[in-house]
Protein backbone atom coordinates (compact mmCIF):
# COMPACT_ATOMS: atom_id res chain seq x y z
CA UNK A 1 0.00 0.00 0.00
CA UNK A 2 1.02 3.49 -0.55
CA UNK A 3 1.15 6.00 2.00
CA UNK A 4 -2.66 6.79 2.23
CA UNK A 5 -3.53 4.09 -0.42
CA UNK A 6 -5.33 6.29 -2.96
CA UNK A 7 -7.32 4.43 -4.93
CA UNK A 8 -9.21 2.10 -2.56
CA UNK A 9 -13.12 3.27 -1.63
CA UNK A 10 -13.41 3.87 1.66
CA UNK A 11 -9.88 5.73 1.73
CA UNK A 12 -10.56 7.66 -0.95
CA UNK A 13 -13.81 8.67 0.59
CA UNK A 14 -11.79 10.15 3.71
CA UNK A 15 -9.20 11.49 2.42
CA UNK A 16 -11.35 13.28 -0.30
CA UNK A 17 -13.56 14.77 2.61
CA UNK A 18 -10.21 17.19 3.50
CA UNK A 19 -10.56 18.42 -0.29
CA UNK A 20 -14.24 19.22 -0.71
CA UNK A 21 -14.14 16.30 -3.17
CA UNK A 22 -16.07 13.64 -1.15
CA UNK A 23 -19.33 15.52 -1.16
CA UNK A 24 -19.24 15.34 -5.10
CA UNK A 25 -18.49 11.78 -4.90
CA UNK A 26 -21.19 10.50 -2.68
CA UNK A 27 -23.78 13.14 -3.70
CA UNK A 28 -22.69 10.80 -7.27
CA UNK A 29 -22.70 14.08 -9.85
CA UNK A 30 -24.24 16.36 -7.18
CA UNK A 31 -21.40 19.68 -7.28
CA UNK A 32 -18.50 19.96 -6.06
CA UNK A 33 -18.08 21.56 -2.00
CA UNK A 34 -15.56 22.72 0.61
CA UNK A 35 -15.97 19.44 2.75
CA UNK A 36 -14.80 18.92 6.52
CA UNK A 37 -10.95 18.78 7.04
CA UNK A 38 -8.19 16.36 6.59
CA UNK A 39 -9.44 12.61 5.91
CA UNK A 40 -8.14 9.48 5.13
CA UNK A 41 -9.58 6.63 2.88
CA UNK A 42 -9.82 2.37 1.51
CA UNK A 43 -11.31 -0.16 -0.85
CA UNK A 44 -12.18 -0.09 2.96
CA UNK A 45 -16.24 1.87 5.24
CA UNK A 46 -20.53 2.14 9.08
CA UNK A 47 -23.65 3.45 9.37
CA UNK A 48 -24.80 3.45 13.24
CA UNK A 49 -24.18 0.56 15.08
CA UNK A 50 -27.63 0.02 17.26
CA UNK A 51 -25.99 -2.54 19.64
CA UNK A 52 -24.11 -0.58 22.73
CA UNK A 53 -20.59 -1.89 22.84
CA UNK A 54 -19.86 -2.88 26.54
CA UNK A 55 -16.64 -1.49 28.27
CA UNK A 56 -13.43 -2.96 28.31
CA UNK A 57 -10.59 -2.30 30.79
CA UNK A 58 -8.43 -4.71 28.53
CA UNK A 59 -6.80 -5.92 25.25
CA UNK A 60 -10.04 -8.75 24.60
CA UNK A 61 -8.53 -11.77 22.88
CA UNK A 62 -9.14 -12.80 19.20
CA UNK A 63 -12.21 -14.29 18.91
CA UNK A 64 -12.01 -17.75 17.65
CA UNK A 65 -13.86 -17.85 14.23
CA UNK A 66 -15.40 -21.44 12.32
CA UNK A 67 -15.29 -19.98 8.60
CA UNK A 68 -18.10 -21.24 6.10
CA UNK A 69 -17.02 -24.60 4.70
CA UNK A 70 -15.33 -23.67 1.18
CA UNK A 71 -16.27 -27.23 0.02
CA UNK A 72 -20.46 -26.80 -0.25
CA UNK A 73 -21.66 -28.39 -3.47
CA UNK A 74 -21.56 -25.75 -6.48
CA UNK A 75 -24.88 -24.08 -7.21
CA UNK A 76 -26.55 -26.63 -9.65
CA UNK A 77 -27.05 -24.43 -12.94
CA UNK A 78 -23.81 -23.23 -14.29
CA UNK A 79 -23.35 -19.27 -13.62
CA UNK A 80 -21.06 -16.57 -15.15
CA UNK A 81 -20.65 -13.87 -12.03
CA UNK A 82 -18.94 -10.31 -12.50
CA UNK A 83 -18.07 -8.21 -9.90
CA UNK A 84 -17.29 -4.26 -10.31
CA UNK A 85 -15.17 -2.02 -7.90
CA UNK A 86 -12.37 0.48 -7.92
CA UNK A 87 -9.17 -0.79 -8.63
CA UNK A 88 -5.79 -0.36 -6.76
CA UNK A 89 -2.21 -1.15 -7.04
CA UNK A 90 -2.02 -5.41 -6.24
CA UNK A 91 -5.77 -4.80 -5.64
CA UNK A 92 -6.77 -6.75 -8.74
CA UNK A 93 -4.00 -9.62 -8.36
CA UNK A 94 -5.44 -10.53 -5.11
CA UNK A 95 -9.22 -10.53 -5.72
CA UNK A 96 -8.80 -12.61 -9.22
CA UNK A 97 -6.60 -15.15 -7.46
CA UNK A 98 -9.45 -15.32 -4.40
CA UNK A 99 -11.83 -15.83 -7.73
CA UNK A 100 -10.00 -18.46 -9.28
CA UNK A 101 -9.60 -20.13 -5.57
CA UNK A 102 -13.61 -20.09 -5.78
CA UNK A 103 -13.52 -21.53 -9.18
CA UNK A 104 -11.15 -24.21 -8.58
CA UNK A 105 -13.86 -25.60 -5.91
CA UNK A 106 -16.69 -24.57 -8.03
CA UNK A 107 -16.21 -25.45 -11.62
CA UNK A 108 -19.58 -24.56 -12.98
CA UNK A 109 -19.14 -20.77 -11.41
CA UNK A 110 -16.80 -18.51 -13.64
CA UNK A 111 -16.22 -15.05 -11.19
CA UNK A 112 -14.92 -12.35 -13.19
CA UNK A 113 -13.46 -8.80 -11.64
CA UNK A 114 -13.80 -5.83 -13.58
CA UNK A 115 -12.25 -2.68 -12.70
CA UNK A 116 -13.60 0.73 -12.93
CA UNK A 117 -11.90 4.13 -11.85
CA UNK A 118 -13.14 5.75 -8.09
CA UNK A 119 -14.59 8.26 -9.42
CA UNK A 120 -16.40 6.79 -13.27
CA UNK A 121 -18.37 4.25 -10.31
CA UNK A 122 -21.36 6.50 -10.72
CA UNK A 123 -20.97 7.51 -14.16
CA UNK A 124 -20.44 3.96 -15.74
CA UNK A 125 -22.63 1.35 -13.56
CA UNK A 126 -26.28 3.84 -13.66
CA UNK A 127 -26.80 2.71 -17.56
CA UNK A 128 -26.11 -1.00 -16.45
CA UNK A 129 -28.54 -1.11 -14.29
CA UNK A 130 -31.56 0.75 -16.19
CA UNK A 131 -30.45 -1.51 -19.04
CA UNK A 132 -30.92 -4.58 -16.72
CA UNK A 133 -27.76 -5.49 -17.56
CA UNK A 134 -25.76 -4.60 -14.14
CA UNK A 135 -22.58 -6.81 -12.29
CA UNK A 136 -23.81 -9.53 -10.07
CA UNK A 137 -21.63 -7.89 -6.82
CA UNK A 138 -20.73 -4.49 -6.35
CA UNK A 139 -20.02 -2.09 -3.61
CA UNK A 140 -23.40 -1.03 -1.84
CA UNK A 141 -22.66 1.42 1.21
CA UNK A 142 -25.76 3.63 1.86
CA UNK A 143 -24.51 6.68 -0.28
CA UNK A 144 -24.12 4.40 -3.90
CA UNK A 145 -27.77 5.65 -5.59
CA UNK A 146 -27.76 2.00 -7.36
CA UNK A 147 -28.74 1.49 -2.82
CA UNK A 148 -30.88 4.48 -2.47
CA UNK A 149 -32.83 3.60 -5.40
CA UNK A 150 -33.63 0.29 -4.61
CA UNK A 151 -31.72 -1.58 -7.38
CA UNK A 152 -30.20 -4.35 -5.11
CA UNK A 153 -31.24 -7.05 -2.84
CA UNK A 154 -31.99 -6.96 0.62
CA UNK A 155 -29.62 -9.45 2.11
CA UNK A 156 -31.67 -10.64 5.40
CA UNK A 157 -33.54 -13.76 3.83
CA UNK A 158 -30.44 -15.05 2.75
CA UNK A 159 -28.96 -13.96 5.90
CA UNK A 160 -31.99 -15.68 7.83
CA UNK A 161 -32.02 -19.20 5.78
CA UNK A 162 -28.13 -19.24 5.89
CA UNK A 163 -27.61 -18.41 9.05
CA UNK A 164 -23.94 -17.30 8.78
CA UNK A 165 -22.37 -15.59 11.74
CA UNK A 166 -22.24 -12.46 12.28
CA UNK A 167 -20.41 -12.10 15.33
CA UNK A 168 -17.34 -13.41 13.59
CA UNK A 169 -16.71 -10.36 11.16
CA UNK A 170 -16.46 -6.69 11.95
CA UNK A 171 -18.78 -3.74 10.85
CA UNK A 172 -21.89 -5.10 11.20
CA UNK A 173 -23.29 -1.78 10.19
CA UNK A 174 -21.82 -2.17 7.06
CA UNK A 175 -24.65 -1.85 4.23
CA UNK A 176 -27.09 -0.51 6.35
CA UNK A 177 -29.12 2.72 5.48
CA UNK A 178 -30.63 5.12 8.34
CA UNK A 179 -33.88 4.59 8.95
CA UNK A 180 -34.37 1.17 6.91
CA UNK A 181 -34.38 -2.39 8.54
CA UNK A 182 -33.10 -3.86 5.05
CA UNK A 183 -29.28 -5.02 4.75
CA UNK A 184 -27.80 -4.20 1.19
CA UNK A 185 -24.37 -5.44 1.67
CA UNK A 186 -21.85 -7.27 4.39
CA UNK A 187 -18.60 -6.27 4.69
CA UNK A 188 -15.72 -8.06 2.85
CA UNK A 189 -12.72 -5.65 4.33
CA UNK A 190 -12.12 -2.99 6.68
CA UNK A 191 -9.87 -0.47 7.95
CA UNK A 192 -10.11 1.78 11.24
CA UNK A 193 -7.82 3.83 13.52
CA UNK A 194 -5.81 3.45 16.08
CA UNK A 195 -3.63 5.52 18.18
CA UNK A 196 0.39 5.97 17.49
CA UNK A 197 2.83 7.09 19.96
CA UNK A 198 6.29 8.35 19.75
CA UNK A 199 8.20 6.34 22.00
CA UNK A 200 11.35 8.04 21.80
CA UNK A 201 9.41 11.25 22.99
CA UNK A 202 7.68 9.99 25.55
CA UNK A 203 10.20 8.50 26.69
CA UNK A 204 12.72 11.85 27.02
CA UNK A 205 9.90 13.63 28.63
CA UNK A 206 9.44 10.98 31.51
CA UNK A 207 5.72 10.61 30.26
CA UNK A 208 3.76 6.37 30.86
CA UNK A 209 3.14 4.68 28.04
CA UNK A 210 -0.68 4.09 27.03
CA UNK A 211 -1.99 0.45 28.30
CA UNK A 212 -5.08 -1.19 28.21
CA UNK A 213 -7.35 0.24 30.64
CA UNK A 214 -6.23 3.59 29.74
CA UNK A 215 -8.95 6.41 29.68
CA UNK A 216 -9.60 9.54 27.34
CA UNK A 217 -8.67 11.81 30.57
CA UNK A 218 -5.22 9.76 30.45
CA UNK A 219 -5.10 10.85 26.67
CA UNK A 220 -5.65 14.16 27.43
CA UNK A 221 -3.49 14.17 30.71
CA UNK A 222 -0.30 12.83 27.93
CA UNK A 223 -1.24 14.89 25.38
CA UNK A 224 -0.34 17.80 27.75
CA UNK A 225 2.84 16.84 29.15
CA UNK A 226 4.03 15.84 25.82
CA UNK A 227 3.35 19.10 24.24
CA UNK A 228 6.37 21.20 23.94
CA UNK A 229 7.41 24.91 22.74
CA UNK A 230 10.83 25.30 20.85
CA UNK A 231 12.05 26.23 24.53
CA UNK A 232 11.29 22.40 25.48
CA UNK A 233 8.76 23.76 27.90
CA UNK A 234 5.13 21.61 28.27
CA UNK A 235 1.70 23.95 29.05
CA UNK A 236 2.05 22.92 32.78
CA UNK A 237 5.55 25.03 32.68
CA UNK A 238 5.21 28.51 33.57
CA UNK A 239 6.77 30.79 30.46
CA UNK A 240 5.31 28.06 28.11
CA UNK A 241 4.82 29.97 24.41
CA UNK A 242 1.41 28.60 22.50
CA UNK A 243 2.62 30.58 19.58
CA UNK A 244 5.53 28.55 19.08
CA UNK A 245 4.72 24.86 19.92
CA UNK A 246 7.38 22.32 18.45
CA UNK A 247 5.84 19.79 19.12
CA UNK A 248 2.05 18.94 20.05
CA UNK A 249 0.65 16.12 22.26
CA UNK A 250 -1.88 14.51 19.39
CA UNK A 251 -3.50 16.01 16.18
CA UNK A 252 -7.30 14.71 14.99
CA UNK A 253 -7.63 16.32 11.34
CA UNK A 254 -10.58 13.18 10.47
CA UNK A 255 -13.87 14.57 10.60
CA UNK A 256 -15.34 10.86 10.67
CA UNK A 257 -13.56 9.71 13.46
CA UNK A 258 -16.19 12.28 15.86
CA UNK A 259 -19.04 9.43 15.15
CA UNK A 260 -17.21 6.92 17.45
CA UNK A 261 -15.88 9.83 19.97
CA UNK A 262 -19.34 11.52 20.56
CA UNK A 263 -20.62 6.96 21.01
CA UNK A 264 -17.93 6.90 23.25
CA UNK A 265 -19.66 10.07 25.19
CA UNK A 266 -22.96 8.08 25.36
CA UNK A 267 -24.24 10.39 22.60
CA UNK A 268 -25.37 10.05 18.89
CA UNK A 269 -24.77 11.71 16.04
CA UNK A 270 -27.84 11.50 14.57
CA UNK A 271 -31.72 10.22 15.45
CA UNK A 272 -32.77 6.81 14.36
CA UNK A 273 -34.14 8.06 10.99
CA UNK A 274 -31.00 10.08 10.36
CA UNK A 275 -32.80 12.98 9.92
CA UNK A 276 -31.89 15.02 13.12
CA UNK A 277 -28.66 16.16 14.22
CA UNK A 278 -27.95 15.28 17.68
CA UNK A 279 -24.18 17.59 17.66
CA UNK A 280 -26.49 19.06 20.59
CA UNK A 281 -27.02 16.96 22.87
CA UNK A 282 -25.56 17.09 26.32
CA UNK A 283 -23.23 13.82 25.98
CA UNK A 284 -22.13 15.02 22.38
CA UNK A 285 -21.44 18.64 23.67
CA UNK A 286 -19.39 17.22 26.03
CA UNK A 287 -17.49 15.22 23.46
CA UNK A 288 -16.74 18.22 21.76
CA UNK A 289 -16.05 20.61 24.09
CA UNK A 290 -13.50 17.80 25.35
CA UNK A 291 -11.35 17.91 22.18
CA UNK A 292 -12.18 21.93 22.24
CA UNK A 293 -10.41 22.33 25.14
CA UNK A 294 -7.77 20.16 24.32
CA UNK A 295 -6.85 22.15 21.42
CA UNK A 296 -7.87 25.89 22.38
CA UNK A 297 -7.14 26.41 26.21
CA UNK A 298 -4.73 23.31 26.99
CA UNK A 299 -2.81 23.96 23.21
CA UNK A 300 -2.12 20.23 22.83
CA UNK A 301 -4.02 19.21 20.06
CA UNK A 302 -3.26 20.00 16.79
CA UNK A 303 -6.40 20.40 14.75
CA UNK A 304 -7.80 20.44 10.67
CA UNK A 305 -4.76 22.10 8.67
CA UNK A 306 -2.02 22.13 11.50
CA UNK A 307 0.41 20.64 9.03
CA UNK A 308 1.82 21.57 5.98
CA UNK A 309 0.11 20.11 3.28
CA UNK A 310 1.37 16.82 2.27
CA UNK A 311 3.00 16.24 5.54
CA UNK A 312 2.14 13.69 7.71
CA UNK A 313 2.01 14.91 11.72
CA UNK A 314 3.28 11.83 13.40
CA UNK A 315 5.65 10.31 10.95
CA UNK A 316 7.47 14.12 10.79
CA UNK A 317 7.65 14.42 14.55
CA UNK A 318 5.62 17.15 14.86
CA UNK A 319 2.96 15.55 16.70
CA UNK A 320 3.60 13.09 19.68
CA UNK A 321 0.38 10.67 19.37
CA UNK A 322 -2.25 10.79 16.65
CA UNK A 323 -5.73 9.68 16.11
CA UNK A 324 -5.12 8.22 12.64
CA UNK A 325 -6.26 5.67 10.22
CA UNK A 326 -4.43 2.04 10.56
CA UNK A 327 -3.90 2.52 7.18
CA UNK A 328 -1.06 5.29 7.85
CA UNK A 329 0.90 2.38 9.70
CA UNK A 330 1.90 2.08 5.80
CA UNK A 331 3.79 5.37 5.82
CA UNK A 332 4.75 4.70 9.73
CA UNK A 333 6.65 1.39 9.16
CA UNK A 334 9.55 3.14 7.12
CA UNK A 335 10.13 5.53 10.30
CA UNK A 336 13.56 5.42 11.12
CA UNK A 337 13.92 9.19 13.42
CA UNK A 338 11.79 7.75 16.44
CA UNK A 339 10.58 4.45 17.86
CA UNK A 340 6.81 4.20 18.16
CA UNK A 341 4.08 2.13 18.89
CA UNK A 342 0.14 1.88 18.81
CA UNK A 343 -2.73 1.49 20.92
CA UNK A 344 -6.43 1.11 21.25
CA UNK A 345 -8.38 3.61 21.71
CA UNK A 346 -9.01 4.74 25.33
CA UNK A 347 -12.32 3.82 27.25
CA UNK A 348 -14.93 6.34 26.85
CA UNK A 349 -16.33 8.17 29.10
CA UNK A 350 -19.52 6.03 28.79
CA UNK A 351 -19.16 3.01 26.11
CA UNK A 352 -16.73 1.95 24.46
CA UNK A 353 -16.26 2.81 20.33
CA UNK A 354 -13.28 2.92 18.17
CA UNK A 355 -13.46 4.26 14.39
CA UNK A 356 -13.80 1.40 12.05
CA UNK A 357 -15.62 0.66 9.05
CA UNK A 358 -15.97 -1.39 5.50
CA UNK A 359 -17.34 -1.81 2.28
CA UNK A 360 -20.25 -4.10 1.98
CA UNK A 361 -20.30 -6.31 -0.65
CA UNK A 362 -23.55 -6.32 -2.20
CA UNK A 363 -25.90 -8.44 -4.77
CA UNK A 364 -28.09 -6.77 -7.93
CA UNK A 365 -31.47 -7.19 -8.21
CA UNK A 366 -31.31 -7.88 -12.06
CA UNK A 367 -28.43 -10.18 -11.33
CA UNK A 368 -29.23 -13.88 -13.25
CA UNK A 369 -27.46 -15.84 -10.54
CA UNK A 370 -28.36 -14.40 -7.44
CA UNK A 371 -28.05 -17.97 -6.25
CA UNK A 372 -24.37 -18.47 -7.39
CA UNK A 373 -24.03 -14.54 -6.22
CA UNK A 374 -24.75 -15.50 -2.40
CA UNK A 375 -22.44 -18.45 -2.59
CA UNK A 376 -19.21 -16.41 -3.67
CA UNK A 377 -19.87 -13.51 -1.36
CA UNK A 378 -20.50 -15.60 1.52
CA UNK A 379 -16.84 -17.67 0.32
CA UNK A 380 -15.03 -14.25 0.10
CA UNK A 381 -16.15 -12.90 3.48
CA UNK A 382 -16.28 -16.37 5.50
CA UNK A 383 -13.77 -18.25 4.52
CA UNK A 384 -10.25 -17.78 5.89
CA UNK A 385 -7.79 -18.29 2.90
CA UNK A 386 -10.08 -16.56 0.65
CA UNK A 387 -10.14 -13.69 3.19
CA UNK A 388 -6.45 -13.75 4.01
CA UNK A 389 -5.57 -13.93 -0.07
CA UNK A 390 -7.18 -10.25 -0.48
CA UNK A 391 -6.44 -9.15 3.03
CA UNK A 392 -2.75 -8.79 2.17
CA UNK A 393 -4.10 -5.91 -0.02
CA UNK A 394 -7.05 -4.70 2.22
CA UNK A 395 -7.97 -5.68 5.58
CA UNK A 396 -10.25 -8.33 5.72
CA UNK A 397 -13.47 -8.57 7.56
CA UNK A 398 -13.53 -11.94 9.09
CA UNK A 399 -11.99 -10.98 12.76
CA UNK A 400 -9.78 -14.37 12.84
CA UNK A 401 -8.10 -13.59 9.44
CA UNK A 402 -7.56 -9.86 10.21
CA UNK A 403 -5.55 -10.05 13.32
CA UNK A 404 -3.79 -12.75 11.73
CA UNK A 405 0.30 -12.52 11.53
CA UNK A 406 -0.06 -12.61 8.27
CA UNK A 407 -2.16 -9.90 7.76
CA UNK A 408 -0.40 -7.99 10.91
CA UNK A 409 3.10 -8.41 9.87
CA UNK A 410 2.25 -6.12 7.25
CA UNK A 411 2.16 -3.22 9.62
CA UNK A 412 5.34 -3.95 11.35
CA UNK A 413 8.56 -1.41 10.75
CA UNK A 414 11.96 -1.37 11.99
CA UNK A 415 11.22 1.13 15.04
CA UNK A 416 7.94 0.00 15.91
CA UNK A 417 5.55 -1.05 16.56
CA UNK A 418 5.48 -4.31 19.11
CA UNK A 419 3.25 -7.25 17.96
CA UNK A 420 1.42 -7.07 21.11
CA UNK A 421 0.16 -3.49 21.22
CA UNK A 422 -0.25 -4.09 17.44
CA UNK A 423 -3.19 -6.83 18.64
CA UNK A 424 -4.46 -4.77 21.37
CA UNK A 425 -5.18 -2.01 19.20
CA UNK A 426 -6.49 -4.12 16.13
CA UNK A 427 -8.65 -5.88 18.44
CA UNK A 428 -10.43 -3.21 20.02
CA UNK A 429 -10.96 -1.35 16.38
CA UNK A 430 -12.75 -4.59 15.38
CA UNK A 431 -14.70 -5.26 18.58
CA UNK A 432 -16.15 -1.43 18.83
CA UNK A 433 -16.24 -0.42 15.14
CA UNK A 434 -17.99 2.53 14.22
CA UNK A 435 -18.35 4.37 11.24
CA UNK A 436 -22.08 6.21 11.91
CA UNK A 437 -20.67 9.67 10.00
CA UNK A 438 -19.12 8.14 7.04
CA UNK A 439 -22.69 6.36 6.33
CA UNK A 440 -25.11 9.36 6.78
CA UNK A 441 -26.32 9.51 3.32
CA UNK A 442 -28.61 12.52 3.17
CA UNK A 443 -27.35 15.35 1.67
CA UNK A 444 -23.64 14.69 2.69
CA UNK A 445 -22.46 17.30 -0.04
CA UNK A 446 -23.95 20.01 2.17
CA UNK A 447 -23.74 18.88 5.62
CA UNK A 448 -20.19 17.59 5.70
CA UNK A 449 -18.97 21.06 4.46
CA UNK A 450 -21.00 22.53 7.83
CA UNK A 451 -19.05 20.11 9.99
CA UNK A 452 -16.03 21.11 8.39
CA UNK A 453 -16.06 24.64 9.44
CA UNK A 454 -17.44 23.71 12.69
CA UNK A 455 -14.12 21.84 13.39
CA UNK A 456 -11.95 24.04 11.81
CA UNK A 457 -13.33 26.37 14.25
CA UNK A 458 -13.58 24.42 17.22
CA UNK A 459 -9.93 22.57 17.08
CA UNK A 460 -7.44 25.31 14.91
CA UNK A 461 -9.29 28.73 14.89
CA UNK A 462 -10.27 28.84 18.54
CA UNK A 463 -12.77 31.59 17.31
CA UNK A 464 -16.18 30.55 19.00
CA UNK A 465 -16.88 28.20 21.95
CA UNK A 466 -17.66 24.68 21.71
CA UNK A 467 -20.91 25.48 24.22
CA UNK A 468 -22.71 28.00 21.06
CA UNK A 469 -20.92 26.83 18.06
CA UNK A 470 -22.17 23.19 18.29
CA UNK A 471 -25.67 23.52 18.74
CA UNK A 472 -25.92 26.00 15.87
CA UNK A 473 -24.11 23.91 13.27
CA UNK A 474 -26.59 21.19 14.47
CA UNK A 475 -29.51 22.73 13.70
CA UNK A 476 -27.94 24.01 10.80
CA UNK A 477 -27.60 20.32 9.28
CA UNK A 478 -30.53 19.28 10.73
CA UNK A 479 -32.55 21.72 8.51
CA UNK A 480 -30.20 19.68 5.65
CA UNK A 481 -31.18 16.34 6.37
CA UNK A 482 -34.71 17.18 6.62
CA UNK A 483 -35.00 19.20 2.92
CA UNK A 484 -36.76 16.71 0.52
CA UNK A 485 -34.48 14.31 -1.22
Amino acid sequence: MTTRNKDFSRRKFLQLAGTGIAGAVLAACAPAATAPPEAPKPADTQAPVATQAPAATEAPAAAAATPVPTTAPPPAAAASLEFVMNDSPGWADSVNKMMKMYMDAHPNVTVKFTPVDWGQLTVVLPPRFAAKEPPDLLLCDAFWPWVQQGLVLDLNPFIEKDKPDLSIIADKGAGLVLGNPARYGLPFDFTGSVIPFNKTHFDKYGIEHPKPGWTMDDFAAMAVKATRDKAGKSPLDSGFDPKNIAVYGTQLSNWTFFGALIKSWGGQPWSKDGKTCLFDEANALECFTFFNDLACKQHALMGPGGAPSGTDPFASAMCATSIEGEWQLALYKDIKDFDWDVAAWPNGKKENWQYGGSDALGIAKDSKYIDAAWDFEKYWIFDKPAALTTGIIMPPALNEAGLDPTILNGRMGTRGPTMDNLVWAYTNMRKYADCSLYYQSIHPEQWQPVLGDMLSSLLTLCNEPASTLVPKTAKQITEILQKPA
